[in-house]
């Protein structure tokens, strides 16, 4: 990955909402597995949840689901070597097929990566995942993008958590900078009446995925002051993480471990933990 990491001192960070390859507002979402072979302590979270644009999410997952087809290929030239080295005593022909099975998973590869990349439009970041997570060590949670500007957003929304490293200030110096360059639109804005407290759970409970759950739990947080409305809020998104928990001890324990280690906003994670936790006295 050709673009920038960026390391925070925190398990829970916010993720600009919005498409980490071309920048457009996301309608899909993905799992970004961690990074095989990062040094992270055992309870990190295996993954990251990533707002994305449809387009975007087609691409990535197709260059990098290439070397599947390639990987089908080899097994099979690896088959036929067996078969016809083992079974039909003809060791040569056998070579010959596992030979063979090379360049033709190189091509199945690359023809498949080729159609990923015209899939992408002048404004991705790259024909891949946008990123990359790396995990939390215990100290440091570290994620890998490729476009420099979603890095420079990340870094704004979570100040204060964020190591900065002379690259990632000088980045953030110039993304300030052509900002002021923007000329402030003309014409006035509508400003539209806040959502009430009833219209947010709405929106919660009609969120697609659980980015885009959570990202509308963080900003109906930011705009609901009572008490009572901020929890039933709260419940009602934990209602939706829950539902597809197994009821069995070891699911549940398995779902506490995952959502104690996920990019949870905390008191989402504090309702969560204590619905499993009685779903575990219950049982």
């Amino acid at each position: 990955m050709s673009g920038l990491t960026v390391q925070v001192s925190a398990r829970r960070f916010t993720i600009p909402f919005e498409c980490p390859c071309c920048g457009a507002p996301p309608d899909s979402e993905l799992r970004v597995p961690r990074q095989r072979g990062a040094n992270v302590v055992p309870d990190s979270a295996t993954g990251l949840d990533v707002p994305y644009c449809s387009r975007c999410a087609r691409h990535a997952q197709a260059w990098d689901q290439a070397g599947v087809g390639s990987a089908a290929v080899l097994v099979l030239g690896v088959i036929a070597f067996v078969v016809i080295s083992l079974v039909l005593a003809q060791p040569l022909f056998g070579l010959l097929a596992l030979v063979a099975s090379i360049p033709i998973a190189l091509v199945v590869a690359g023809a498949r990566r080729k159609n990923a990349k015209a899939q992408c439009s002048e404004s991705c970041a790259g024909p891949g995942m946008a990123l990359q997570y790396l995990g939390w060590n215990g100290t440091l949670t570290s994620i890998a993008f490729e476009s420099l500007t979603y890095a420079a957003r990340f870094a704004e929304q979570n100040t204060g958590a964020v190591l900065e490293t002379p690259q990632l200030r000088k980045l953030l110096d110039a993304h300030r900078i052509a900002r002021l360059q923007v000329p402030t639109p003309a014409a006035a804005v509508a400003v539209s009446a806040a959502p009430t407290p009833a219209e947010w759970k709405r929106k919660i409970e009609e969120a697609r995925g659980p980015v885009a759950r959570r990202t509308t739990l963080v900003r109906a947080l930011d705009a609901i002051a009572d008490v009572d409305a901020r929890k039933q809020l709260v419940r009602a998104a934990a209602e939706r993480e829950v539902a597809n928990v197994g009821t069995s001890r070891e699911d549940l324990e398995a779902a506490i471990a995952a959502v104690q280690a996920e990019n949870v906003p905390e008191e989402l994670q504090t309702e969560v933990v204590a619905m499993l936790e009685a779903r575990q006295s219950s049982g």
